[in-house]
């Protein structure tokens, strides 16, 4: 089986002290696994330095350097929702995370043991490998799948659709946060200045489908129409297999 995923190949990943990320995502109401990778970056041949996911039924996971940060109510299937993630990665106690807006409640804890020594540069290296979709494992399990010099492990696969993924190396705003979940102007203005949208869709690998319309503009109540949204941080139509479609989101399946 070939897995479906994207992989950041257009431009290197930042070496970044301040990480922002924002993303509009629909789980699909089918989960076969206990952990979906919504995105995964490691530097070397180490444990994942960040991974955004879903565990137990559609809890959302966060993992930077040597934290863990669980939310403890899950997200409604079927539905589209707004993550927001702010972080200054010398205080680990001060992470933000929104969805659809609101600041939500953290349960932390730490993945470093006593005779470990904790991560004390506290910044994410630039140079790594940054996929969407899918998280590298680095043990052999019967579940994994070889593509190339890379070892994936299905179990680990996302199941659903994302579009408006960006990451900043600085952090936003609480406004700018809230607004990027509830404006339409706003969420076609801001781009990621470390990966924008775009940059995510130059080498998508496996099954992941192209489609439009999302039906994410009807979210907003100031949108003029689909189109309008769509132009969002570089969308453009690209001819996919005889079709003329247009950018708008991705399909995991």
């Amino acid at each position: 089986h070939f897995p479906s995923y994207i992989e950041l190949n257009s431009k290197t990943f930042p070496r970044i002290s301040e990480l922002t990320i924002s993303l509009w995502i629909r789980i699909k109401s089918k989960i076969d696994s206990t952990q979906h990778t919504i995105l995964f970056y490691k530097t070397d041949d180490t444990q994942s330095v960040l991974l955004v996911s879903l565990i137990d039924n559609a809890r959302l996971h966060v993992e930077l350097l040597d934290d863990i940060y669980d939310v403890p109510v899950p997200l409604s299937k079927e539905q589209w929702h707004h993550i927001a993630i702010a972080h200054n990665l010398s205080q680990s106690e001060n992470i933000k995370i929104l969805i659809n807006g609101t600041r939500v409640i953290l349960l932390t804890s730490s993945r470093h043991y006593r005779h470990q020594t904790r991560n004390q540069q506290r910044i994410i290296d630039s140079g790594g490998d940054l996929f969407v979709g899918q998280t590298i494992r680095t043990t052999n399990l019967t579940s994994n799948s070889m593509t190339g010099d890379l070892e994936f492990d299905n179990q680990r696969t996302f199941y659903g659709e994302i579009t408006l993924l960006n990451i900043w190396q600085k952090i936003l705003p609480d406004h700018d946060l809230h607004l990027l979940a509830n404006d339409c102007h706003v969420q076609r203005r801001l781009c990621g200045d470390a990966v924008t949208w775009m940059d995510f869709v130059n080498d998508i690998k496996g099954e992941v489908k192209i489609h439009w319309p999302s039906g994410i503009f009807s979210i907003f109540e100031n949108c003029p129409n689909q189109q309008w949204l769509h132009e969002a941080c570089g969308n453009y139509c690209r001819k996919l297999d005889g079709n003329l479609l247009f950018l708008l989101y991705l399909n995991f399946i």
